[in-house]
């Protein structure tokens, strides 16, 4: 809210936001369209999450990035995804030792 009004994201151009369920009925829509498999609209943020910890960034820049209030959220959630990356540290360190 700013200055006693309130603010959305998805709203029309001339400021009336959008209906509680358009975002993800047109969503379904558009993934129908491109035959691509159906998942709900929420399930995009665990994909931003497990891109993220897939590329190399931590759990806690995963934690800031997705606005948790508290790593342990973050590591409850998506912390078996970041096994490859603990396989890959293994791998570099073993290889350094030998």
């Amino acid at each position: 809210m700013i200055d006693g009004y309130y603010t959305f994201i998805f709203k029309w151009p001339n400021g009336t936001p959008f209906s509680p369920d358009y975002v993800s009925s047109h969503f379904s829509l558009l993934l129908k369209k491109n035959h691509l498999p159906h998942i709900r609209f929420h399930e995009l943020r665990h994909s931003c999450a497990s891109l993220l910890l897939n590329n190399g960034f931590t759990l806690k820049d995963v934690q800031e990035y997705m606005g948790h209030a508290d790593i342990q959220m973050t590591a409850n959630i998506y912390g078996h995804l970041d096994m490859q990356r603990k396989e890959l540290l293994t791998q570099k360190m073993a290889s350094s030792l030998f």
